[in-house]
């Protein structure tokens, strides 16, 4: 028997456990075109047959060892499997006289035409590999056939509707087809030929070396080829292949498009496997990316679709080995998400999970010692987070060896770099340098820009420790140079989130310029790092509104350009910087003057004692009339901190506008309501408003683009100057996540303060069922002044990244919640929108600000916002408005008009949480 025969042969004794007793069944529905009914009539009647068909009835009697046809007949009826392999055999029609065997093994023979077996309904295995087949379509109405074998044949199209409802591989290795389109589902029923293996096996050999640009050119090669052929399976797994080249170049942007896109080419095609390393994928370039949600997201999926894997009888490409290598890789990376979380317990258990999957897998099977040493690494770095020194170290020397063994370049820099951290710990100044400066220097070998910048920022922190500020200073600034070269291309969230996960990075070089007395470099970093987002939204927003390309990034202010702003529009800046153990002020004045104060702060974490302040303070506000002499003490403390240290450097003139720049929970803070040691307020002093940068603000006051719509006082009848809008019919929310949706509160208040602002502005509020989010759309594009009277949500609606929602009526078609991130796509021409609402101000603190309502406002071309920060009384509410208005009337500007009717409302209510709520954000002119 020839070595085709013996492999057919194998497949079917082993494949699917046939050799059960079967009833000698006789194919009595058959009928050929000899009018033959059973094996013994085609047996008797040899002589009179065709060549082939005679060839064929030969074979069998071969089989059955006797030349007696009723014997034969007996013998072949009696038979669980037939191997007819290498017999020259081109006439199925004896065969088919047959319809009981649940195998046939015919591979090396020259059938053509398979039309014969088309009668044989218990079929489940059929080999005709090395045969002249070009039609699969006789096969159809096998609808128990499991595994079909046509290696080497001239198919060259697959049938759209093949039917063979049960068929679970279908091997197609060897045919002209002219497209790997699989029909069925799951894709991975088909194995067809990889004509870019040879390329995937240079780039994956390029990647072991850190060959990036090499390891690019050729899986862009074979993913072309891929994509041509219609090969979805193998074009998912090259273009994941690409996205983790790319995130290992720092190019983010690229990584996530290519494995979106992967995600979609194998989202519906039932190839779990593929699926599962696509969403793996994904994890990890959310991770990496600073998305934890989005990472935990797709990790759960990737889990749930591992889960079904494991208790389905799902085929996984590769065998039997290739599920407990994707358990590896998804419980290695639930260990890392684990970690960025501060969960370090439970990322040693998964990491140690991860770790006993490798182990089942045999020692040279394809991708075992690249998973094994990311398991280890996340062990080592999970030990070393809950104290396991001694085993962490082992843990990472044995990943170091491993990596060096295999060639695996990133996973040798990661092992140095934790072995680095735990010499650290140690006080192994020297041993932690050499592994910090080992690691840096494969990162730079191979090119990886993000691991290059977060090497970077280690020895930048290494060097500060070590008071060294001159080497800190260099090595940080190199790794900004790192992260903002990675920036182009990502989306307004995406970038948010990943300047949360570089803000170390500017932090550490803000305290060695400042130690090294750079006072004003130290500023220039500090508007370099925050708001950068949203700097860039708003210069390519105003780009496309003046019809100019939009640009690749804006870049970030110099100190002569910051210094230049507050002279030119006298103004006072003051932006915070909180640091590990202070907080740093700059003040500049409205000559150009940079000063800077740093305060130091009580407790281990600068961030940690303010945050207990600040949520104090907000507990006790509500309560202000009954714990009056505890809330002056929380107010002064605050005002102590914040403001006493720069208080000398503040204008005289109440009426001069003072710009705070906040930074993380300083947002939250009611600055106007701070209270000095005399007992005055801020706001007794000042004119404040709010911005996220200054950068936001100078681009805010750059010329206004010669063809930004303008509003028109009346368009087809309707006043349309401003848009009022109060106590709309609320929408049903769910008051918790998973909760049935319920409607909103009315606000009666709100209603009155909206007909009250509507009146000093002469238009007609929406008020009602009147109020819908259709209604609204289309009025405020064109309206200069907005005013919204109704319930601000904090929610992240539709999990865009950008939280905030304002609450209107619902209609048909919508729900009545006009979602920040709707309301940033908007291009408005107002010059002042107030959003009278409940915590309207408050959002998703990042280094780029609160992502909420406020910034989506200014994104889609509002000069400024008035926002609050907590949940407002209806009666003060409408009080400090109608003062509001009545100042804008008179001529005041926004800023000067709120500080006038904040004075005015506290006449009448003392207690700041009845009127402190509100805060200006954007131009104060």
């Amino acid at each position: 028997m020839g070595d085709r025969g013996r492999l057919g042969l194998l497949v079917v004794l082993v494949g699917w456990g046939l050799g059960m007793a079967i009833e000698p069944a006789i194919a009595q529905d058959y009928r050929s075109s000899q009018g033959l009914l059973n094996f013994a009539d085609w047996c008797r009647q040899r002589d009179r047959l065709d060549p082939a068909a005679r060839h064929t009835v030969g074979a069998l009697l071969r089989v059955a060892k006797t030349e007696n046809c009723e014997q034969a007949w007996r013998n072949l009826a009696a038979l669980p499997v037939l191997d007819l392999s290498n017999q020259n055999i081109q006439d199925l029609q004896p065969i088919a006289a047959f319809n009981h065997w649940r195998a046939l093994s015919l591979p090396g023979n020259q059938i053509r035409d398979l039309r014969p077996l088309a009668g044989m309904s218990s079929l489940r295995q059929l080999i005709l590999g090395f045969n002249q087949v070009q039609d699969l379509s006789p096969l159809q109405d096998l609808d128990q056939l499991e595994m079909l074998d046509l290696t080497r044949n001239q198919i060259t199209a697959l049938p759209q509707q093949p039917g063979l409802a049960r068929l679970r591989s279908l091997i197609l290795l060897g045919n002209p087809l002219r497209q790997h389109t699989c029909p069925f589902r799951p894709i991975t029923v088909c194995l067809f030929d990889d004509p870019g293996a040879p390329l995937t096996a240079r780039a994956q050999a390029a990647i072991d070396q850190g060959n990036w640009p090499e390891a690019i050119a050729q899986l862009q090669q074979a993913r072309d080829q891929y994509q041509a052929l219609g090969d979805r399976s193998r074009l998912a797994k090259t273009q994941v292949q690409l996205g983790n080249v790319y995130l290992q170049l720092g190019e983010f942007a690229r990584a996530l498009e290519v494995q979106q896109a992967a995600h979609g080419v194998i989202a519906e095609t039932g190839d779990r496997p593929t699926i599962g390393l696509v969403m793996a994928n994904l994890t990890e370039t959310y991770e990496r990316l600073g998305q934890y949600h989005q990472a935990e997201a797709w990790l759960d999926r990737a889990i749930a679709n591992a889960a079904e894997q494991s208790t389905a009888a799902i085929p996984l490409d590769g065998g039997l080995y290739e599920l407990p290598k994707q358990q590896g890789y998804l419980a290695a990376w639930l260990s890392q998400v684990q970690l960025r979380q501060g969960k370090a317990a439970p990322a040693v258990v998964s990491a140690q999970q991860g770790v006993q999957f490798y182990n089942l897998l045999p020692e040279d099977y394809p991708g075992k010692a690249i998973g094994m040493t990311k398991a280890q690494l996340m062990l080592g770095e999970a030990l070393r987070a809950v104290g396991r020194r001694s085993e962490a170290r082992n843990a990472l020397e044995q990943v170091r060896q491993l990596a060096q063994t295999h060639g695996d370049r990133p996973g040798e820099a990661q092992a140095w770099e934790q072995l680095a951290l735990l010499a650290n710990d140690a006080g192994d100044r020297e041993q932690a340098q050499a592994g910090f400066e080992a690691a840096l220097g494969i990162h730079r070998a191979t090119g990886a820009r993000a691991e290059e910048g977060r090497l970077l920022t280690r020895l930048g922190e290494f060097y500060l420790q070590q008071r060294a500020a001159p080497q800190a200073i260099d090595h940080l600034f190199q790794a900004i140079a790192r992260w903002e070269s990675v920036r182009p291309g990502l989306s307004d969230d995406n970038k948010i989130a990943l300047a949360d996960t570089q803000a170390q990075t500017y932090r550490l070089l803000q305290e060695a310029l400042i130690v090294q007395g750079q006072a004003g470099q130290a500023l220039e970093v500090a508007e370099r790092a925050r708001a950068r987002a949203f700097v860039e939204l708003l210069a390519a927003r105003s780009g496309h509104l003046a019809n100019q390309p939009r640009p690749a990034a804006s870049p970030p202010p110099t100190l002569s350009q910051i210094q230049q702003l507050a002279r030119d529009r006298r103004l006072t800046l003051v932006e915070y910087t909180i640091g590990q153990r202070s907080l740093h002020i700059w003040v500049v004045n409205p000559q150009g003057n940079v000063t800077l104060r740093t305060v130091a702060m009580a407790g281990a974490s600068a961030e940690a004692t303010l945050a207990t302040q600040i949520q104090e303070l907000r507990r006790t506000l509500p309560q202000g009339q009954l714990l009056a002499a505890e809330l002056r003490r929380q107010l002064n403390g605050l005002h102590r901190q914040l403001i006493a240290p720069i208080a000398d450097l503040l204008p005289t003139d109440p009426q001069e506008p003072v710009a705070i720049v906040p930074q993380g929970l300083l947002f939250l803070v009611p600055f106007a309501a701070l209270q000095a040691e005399d007992r005055q307020m801020l706001l007794d002093r000042h004119s404040l408003f709010l911005t996220p940068a200054i950068d936001v603000l100078r681009l805010q006051f750059a010329e206004t683009p010669p063809d930004r719509p303008l509003a028109s006082d009346v368009v087809v009848g309707v006043d349309r100057a401003a848009l009022v809008v109060g106590n709309p019919v609320m929408p049903a929310v769910p008051p918790v996540w998973g909760a049935a949706p319920s409607p909103l509160s009315n606000l009666p208040g709100a209603e009155s303060e909206a007909r009250q602002v509507a009146q000093l502005l002469q238009v007609k509020p929406l008020l009602g069922a009147q109020a819908t989010k259709g209604e609204i759309l289309d009025r405020i594009t064109q309206a200069r002044r907005i005013h919204l009277a109704t319930h601000g949500l904090l929610d992240d609606l539709g999990n865009s990244g950008m939280p905030g929602a304002i609450a209107l009526a619902p209609a048909a078609g919508d729900d009545g919640l006009l979602s920040a991130g709707e309301i940033m796509e908007l291009r408005l021409a107002a010059e002042l929108v107030v959003l009278s609402a409940c915590d309207t101000g408050r959002g998703r603190i990042t280094g780029d600000g609160v992502l909420g309502l406020s910034r989506s406002f200014l994104a889609a071309g509002a000069d400024r916002v008035v926002v609050t920060l907590w949940k407002i009384p209806d009666e003060p509410t409408a009080i400090l408005m109608g003062h509001f208005y009545a100042a804008l009337q008179q001529g005041s500007s926004p800023v000067a008009a709120l500080r006038q009717a904040m004075i005015q409302t506290r006449d009448r209510y003392p207690n700041p949480f009845q009127w402190a709520a509100f805060t200006a954000v954007g131009r104060p002119d």
